[in-house]
Order: C-alpha cells, then sequence, then structure tokens
C-alpha cells in the first residue's frame, strides 16, 4: 500500500511539472474559413477569419483575446447582397496533462459582431468544444485535434431574426496548429 501511494504522489508531481512547462508562454491562434455554395438560380459564398493572442497562467489556463470577421455574398435571380460581420472574440481554455506533451484541452469562447453592407445588424455567437486535445511537439507548435462541438448564436440583420442551438459528438471534428512563444 505504501508503494502504491509513493508511486502515485510520483505520477501526480510528474504531471505538475509537465504542465508547467506551458506557463508563461503566449499563443497566437486563429481560424479561416471558406464556404462556397452555388447553383443555376442562387449564390450563397461565406468566408471567415479570426485571430486571438494570449497568455498561459500557470494553472494552465488561458484567456486570449482579437477578432472575428465574416463575409457573405448571397445572389438570387440577379440580386446581389453583401454583408460584413466583424467584431470582438474572446475564448477561455485549459490544458489538462494526459501524459508527456499530451493534454486534453476544452475551450469555450464567443465573439459579438456589427453586420454592415447591404444589410446592417448584429450577430452573437458563443461556442464550447469539450473534447480538444493537444500535441506539443516542438518548442512553438501544438498540434490540435477536437471531437464535438457546442454552439449557440443569435443575429438581427436586415429584418431577419435566426437563433441557433447546435452541438455534436460525432459530426464535428476538427484539425489545427496552436503557435506558442515565450
Amino acid at each position: 500500500m505504501k508503494t502504491l501511494a509513493i508511486s502515485f504522489l510520483l505520477l501526480i508531481s510528474f504531471l505538475n511539472t509537465q504542465a508547467q512547462e506551458l506557463a508563461g508562454r503566449k499563443i497566437i491562434q486563429g481560424s479561416v474559413g471558406i464556404n462556397v455554395n452555388s447553383g443555376k438560380i442562387a449564390t450563397n459564398n461565406t468566408y471567415n477569419a479570426s485571430l486571438l493572442y494570449g497568455k498561459i497562467r500557470a494553472n494552465n489556463t488561458y484567456l486570449a483575446w482579437g477578432g472575428s470577421f465574416t463575409g457573405s455574398t448571397q445572389e438570387y435571380n440577379d440580386i446581389t447582397n453583401q454583408t460584413f460581420q466583424a467584431g470582438p472574440a474572446v475564448e477561455f481554455g485549459k490544458f489538462i496533462p494526459l501524459v508527456e506533451r499530451f493534454y486534453l484541452a476544452p475551450n469555450f469562447g464567443g465573439t459579438a459582431q456589427a453586420a454592415f453592407g447591404d444589410s446592417k445588424g448584429v450577430y452573437i455567437g458563443a461556442y464550447a468544444t469539450p473534447l480538444r486535445f493537444m500535441y506539443n511537439f516542438s518548442n512553438h507548435f501544438m498540434l490540435t485535434a477536437s471531437l464535438g462541438y457546442a454552439g449557440v448564436s443569435f443575429s438581427r440583420i436586415a429584418e431577419t431574426t435566426q437563433f441557433s442551438l447546435s452541438g455534436s459528438l460525432t459530426n464535428n471534428t476538427g484539425f489545427g496548429v496552436f503557435y506558442t512563444f515565450k
């Protein structure tokens, strides 16, 4: 029993030591997306980008601030509508060490955007990714893979009000790269 307790304490101390390697590092996280939907009668193209900057604290949490942009072009029967959305974005995450250099890293965040262009209004959205895994494969880069997603959004653009609530554990798998530096 004494050996088991000592082994458990050594394992815990190893995980805490390993987790400290991220503390104090700054992060830059970004995303880019393009969705093209074109047909004979209607076209709907959407593109978006976001950029966040933060710092990993001693308890392996981070708070990242930045901005997000979304643009869309809709065409139906030779009538074109272009709308652009821009605003601040925030994300909170935590790195939970599983084994050496491999982390469970759940996160949640959101954005508030003003819409302008041919249509004006407001968009507010929030998301959570409970099963995001990260592998710290170098001093600066972490490979990410996520499985599952939950999101909620509300928009009032022109005369259209939209509310969306979504969640998935199997259909929303993503891969990406996380950049860190001192």
